[in-house]
């Protein structure tokens, strides 16, 4: 994984992207400190991130239950150590919702004539959270009647009705 050469500024890229993650304050910094903690090799408990986010035990606790839903934690058992993994945070997308509804995908492959490669495929997961599959799809088919087929031209179409305000109603209500 590109974030774990010895050479990258984690932290910086952290708290650069973290802003566009859908966390309150209280998880920003658990992500923050779990991050530093894990970087210098620091023992993490629910007490320690309490203090060092100034939250009780019980905030923390549910932050952490949050955090882990929407994907940016995993707490693993290796070895019977408790580990605390945020690498989520650099793959871009939370890891809770991994799939795609098959038609979208299936749609997707037909029109492109071939596999999705993993970026595209995770690009479509992004999109899946921000929009609804019939959004998709009419933007697919708007790709295609312009013979602009590309994950960036559908992207640029979707941004463009969010811009405008368009909702899915207003696209099949023309």
């Amino acid at each position: 994984m590109w974030h774990k050469q010895r050479f990258i500024d984690t932290m910086t890229y952290l708290l650069d992207q973290l802003h566009t993650f859908d966390v309150t304050p209280i998880e920003s910094l658990i992500l923050i400190n779990v991050h530093h903690m894990n970087t210098h090799g620091d023992v993490i408990s629910l007490e320690l991130l309490a203090k060092h986010v100034h939250a009780s035990v019980r905030e923390v606790d549910d932050a952490i239950d949050s955090l882990q839903k929407k994907g940016w934690l995993v707490i693993e058992h290796p070895n019977g150590h408790v580990v605390f993994n945020v690498d989520a945070c650099f793959l871009k997308t939370s890891v809770e919702p991994t799939q795609v509804a098959m038609s979208l995908h299936d749609s997707f492959e037909q029109s492109f004539k071939r596999l999705l490669s993993e970026k595209e495929y995770n690009q479509l997961v992004l999109w899946s959270k921000m929009y609804s599959e019939a959004m998709i799809i009419h933007a697919l088919r708007q790709a295609l009647i312009q013979e602009k087929l590309s994950m960036g031209y559908i992207g640029k179409i979707l941004e463009n009705w969010k811009k405008s305000n368009i909702k899915e109603e207003d696209l099949f209500n023309e």
